[in-house]
């Protein structure tokens, strides 16, 4: 996650907003959306740095690296389209992928690896799993990943004092994972849905921040995914963030 970025890069990572949207039909097909911002002023920042190093073309959405991601979810996976987004806030895109079968498909939820930082930085993958069985209702179940299966490429996380110095750069920091079923919910063991949707993830940081006791256990336990952040904040209230390793929905 955001929180194992090497100090110079730590500060870029809480001024970000990641939301992604996994819509899927009753034939286990669907897409997937995901909208990235940063703060106006990071973009300019990056666009600055990326001039002193020739690149005067700078976008934060390069279309090849987002064309390469869809590789690395699935076999069936093609990129379909990227947009620019802008807003008072920041800017940013929403890039939408296909696929066929979402049993082939697994999706980062960690949105730190979308930040064009220096390619030598360590970075933390968190892959949400899918299964999926034909039927009236089909069954989906989502396998949500844990902190003992995050990939991490980290070496020498910041130290806590790091960390705490860092703290204030995660205002305005949000981070959303949702399932939208084209279709009609018959049944789920999730914890936070409405008729066709189920939550995943909503983090929203300003929150955390202003619970002291649950910012220094986010903080200055040098948190190293959204795992473990997920697993923070479960028993804190005010989150919609699913505690199980595994949720089950079944619809038609």
């Amino acid at each position: 996650m955001v929180l194992v970025l090497a100090a110079a890069a730590i500060a870029l990572a809480g001024c970000l907003r990641s939301e992604i949207t996994i819509h899927v039909r009753p034939d286990g097909s669907g897409e997937v959306i995901e909208r990235f911002t940063v703060k106006h002023d990071i973009a300019q920042m990056l666009a600055e740095i990326a001039a002193m190093t020739g690149d005067t073309e700078f976008s934060l959405a390069d279309e090849d690296e987002l064309r390469e991601k869809a590789q690395a979810m699935g076999e069936d996976v093609a990129f379909v389209s990227v947009e620019p987004l802008a807003g008072s806030w920041g800017e940013g895109y929403e890039v939408r992928y296909r696929f066929e079968d979402i049993n082939t498909l697994r999706v980062d939820q960690n949105p730190s690896d979308n930040l064009p930082v220096n390619d030598n930085e360590p970075s933390v993958y968190e892959y949400l799993t899918f299964g999926f069985e034909h039927g009236d209702p089909a069954t989906l179940t989502v396998h949500l990943p844990q902190p003992e299966d995050v990939v991490s490429e980290a070496e020498d996380p910041p130290s806590p004092q790091e960390i705490e110095a860092a703290a204030q750069h995660y205002e305005d920091m949000l981070i959303q994972v949702r399932i939208e079923l084209a279709g009609t919910l018959v049944d789920t063991d999730a914890e936070y849905y409405t008729a066709n949707s189920v939550t995943l993830l909503d983090l929203d940081f300003n929150r955390i921040l202003a619970n002291p006791e649950l910012s220094r256990a986010v903080f200055t336990n040098q948190a190293a995914s959204l795992a473990e952040i997920r697993e923070l904040t479960g028993d804190s209230g005010g989150f919609e963030v699913e505690s199980k390793d595994r949720v089950t929905v079944r619809f038609r």
